[in-house]
């Protein structure tokens, strides 16, 4: 063995060393795969009765709030929020409109408003469960959606989903020669818009399935 490899070993020995001493620290992180389509969804009518995606970019949509638990005061307003700009995003429709202030939010007073309002397209919907994680703890939003198609003669309800989004955060771990910090849990907050991405993937799923 020449001098050359005894010098390389000699600095790896001293790292292995030092690392095994102090330890490498580094920050764990949380990757999370790009939302798909709602966890459990389903067609309210027969197919028949389905719009076809071609007459999607004439349509008005309205998304009201959302009802929501009592300790998650103005959730509901933003989960309607994130919706919205999720069917913004996906440009399907002429239109996108939300509803926010709405006391009301029974079904038949929201279609009384889409009529006033010409709304086609309306959806609503209910945060069942809100929580914030830590560090410890992990964060959760379960919501239900329904979107029904509106007319001045017919009602005609179209799907329901429902949505889910659970992440549990990293703990830390001692490996040795590396220590990873762990990472604290999503902000719900960040699974509202989760959920929402996931009604404006079931549209483009319609669409596509419509090609």
């Amino acid at each position: 063995m020449n001098r050359f490899h005894y010098i390389i070993l000699f600095i790896i020995g001293g790292l292995c060393f030092s690392w095994s001493c102090t330890g490498c620290i580094y920050q764990r992180h949380i990757t999370l795969k790009a939302p798909g389509l709602p966890e459990n969804y389903f067609p309210l009518s027969s197919q028949s009765k389905v719009p076809v995606h071609h007459f999607f970019n004439q349509y008005h949509v309205g998304v009201f709030a959302f009802s929501e638990p009592d300790y998650a005061k103005g959730m509901g307003k933003i989960a309607a929020q994130y919706v919205a700009q999720s069917l913004q995003s996906k440009g399907l429709f002429n239109r996108v409109s939300t509803e926010l202030d709405i006391e009301n939010l029974a079904e038949h007073h929201l279609i009384n408003i889409a009529r006033m309002k010409q709304y086609d397209i309306i959806i609503s919907g209910d945060l069942t469960y809100y929580f914030e994680g830590s560090e410890n703890m992990g964060s959760r939003v379960d919501e239900q959606s329904k979107i029904i198609l509106v007319s001045d003669t017919e009602i005609t309800p179209l799907w329901y989903a429902k949505t889910t989004e659970v992440v549990e955060p990293l703990f830390s771990k001692d490996l040795i020669f590396f220590y990873g910090k762990g990472a604290e849990a999503p902000s719900s907050m960040g699974l509202l818009q989760r959920n929402a991405e996931k009604i404006g993937n079931l549209f483009v799923n319609i669409a596509q399935k419509q090609l």
